[in-house]
């Protein structure tokens, strides 16, 4: 994707904000993982079900995700491959990567497949509109986004930041709006409850927050974003890439 980028990143300012703005990007794609329908569904059912008594498995799921994403990020600096691109290289044989290709093509397809199910039953709940018209209408929206972007990266990049940040303002815009317990937030942060919290909720939480496709996807942008082999730049694109994660995992918590 390096080819991709409208031009060559660099990493010549003193200022770390200018860097990170050069860098900033990565993070900010796969966070799209994390909001789809399946994701808001069983977020939806955990807090309307039981409250605040959910948010600590929301914590350690976010958590959990965020390191994953981190240390996928971080092989994709330090090695230059992506981590399927390890799996290779390392195995070598393949009667060893064929399982592993297969598990992932059947991860990034049930993903999909969730996620296109959500936007065609959504597009019928809020608007009415037919299932099959859906379908199409779901395609039609990939379409155009590629279609604006023509092939350049940065451009994506763009877009998405743009459609992030009203889903980040719409969370703060329900918190207003709800007037949340600061005291119930505490408790459920931090008192873990079993007794009463079914294990398929609680398994939906973390499968809907910890996503194999985008830990496979992050190490291959940040590879992206190391244009100098030097050790001293991937330390400095190490400490972009940690601010980075920092700045989304701050800014999506609230779903």
């Amino acid at each position: 994707m390096t080819e991709l980028l409208e031009v060559p990143l660099q990493y010549k300012s003193r200022s770390f904000i200018r860097n990170l703005a050069v860098y900033f990007g990565p993070a900010l794609v796969v966070s799209v993982a994390y909001m789809d329908p399946r994701n808001y569904g069983t977020d939806i059912v955990g807090g309307s079900s039981f409250g605040y008594t959910m948010l600590w498995v929301v914590w350690l799921a976010g958590i959990m995700a965020m390191l994953l994403q981190y240390l996928s990020g971080k092989l994709g600096i330090a090695t230059g491959h992506s981590l399927p691109a390890m799996i290779r290289l390392h195995l070598k044989e393949p009667r060893y990567v064929i399982p592993y290709w297969l598990a992932s093509e059947a991860a990034a397809a049930m993903t999909d497949l969730a996620e296109f199910l959500g936007t065609v039953i959504a597009l019928y709940l809020l608007f009415g509109v037919p299932l099959i018209y859906g379908t199409f209408l779901s395609v039609l929206d990939v379409l155009l986004i590629l279609g604006i972007t023509r092939g350049r990266a940065r451009r994506l990049e763009y877009a998405f930041l743009f459609f992030v940040s009203i889903i980040g303002f719409g969370y703060l815009y329900e918190i207003f709006l709800t007037s949340p317990s600061t005291v119930g937030i505490l408790r459920g942060s931090i008192i873990p409850t079993l007794s009463t919290i079914p294990e398929l909720l609680l398994a939906g939480v973390i499968g809907a927050t910890v996503m194999p496709h985008a830990v496979f996807l992050h190490s291959a942008l940040t590879n992206d974003r190391v244009t100098d082999p030097r050790v001293e730049v991937k330390k400095q694109v190490l400490r972009l890439h940690q601010a980075e994660r920092v700045i989304m995992f701050a800014w999506l918590m609230p779903r």
